[in-house]
């Protein structure tokens, strides 16, 4: 199934597994439409990212975007955006995950993906307290109301932390 398939090539890029994420990626790049083909830059972009090459991963999700308007496109760009430090895009990017958070629902009929969401109010948090401009905490603590029980994720501490210094 494509969309399990692309879910492990993200987890795969961000472990710093590329050679999976990429042999995950080579199985979309032989399917027709517009979804395989975005999925194949956004894993692209992933490693790109992964890599510390944050101009090259705005072209990539730029591009799958283009070829498909997705969810994980946009999260994805405004994390570049965010490594870029081109804050008010990767805040705008933010804002549209949020705003769009059936899409992630939705990419595995059979499971439900909410998982995948709650990460966005971490990163908009990041996004806002860069910008000095906004009431980051409320980012952090919308976050940690969903997530704040977690013992196993590592961002919950420093979203806490974070949170506690405004």
């Amino acid at each position: 199934m494509a969309p399990i398939r692309f879910l492990a090539a993200r987890i795969f890029a961000e472990t710093g597994d590329k050679a999976r994420a990429r042999t995950l990626a080579a199985t979309f790049t032989n399917q027709l439409g517009a979804e395989a083909r975005a999925y194949t830059k956004i894993i692209d972009g992933d490693i790109a990212l992964k890599d510390g090459d944050a101009g090259q991963a705005i072209q990539l999700f730029t591009e799958a975007n283009r070829i498909l308007d997705t969810w994980f496109g946009r999260f994805d760009l405004g994390r570049a955006y965010f490594a870029a430090k081109g804050f008010p895009q990767a805040d705008a990017e933010f804002d549209r995950c949020i705003q769009r958070r059936g899409e992630v629902l939705a990419l595995v009929q059979e499971d439900p993906t909410y998982g995948q969401f709650p990460i966005v109010y971490y990163w908009q948090g990041r996004v806002r307290e860069e910008l000095k401009t906004l009431r980051f905490a409320d980012s952090y603590a919308k976050y940690l109301e969903i997530r704040g029980a977690s013992t196993d994720d590592p961002t919950v501490a420093d979203a806490r932390r974070r949170a506690a210094s405004q």
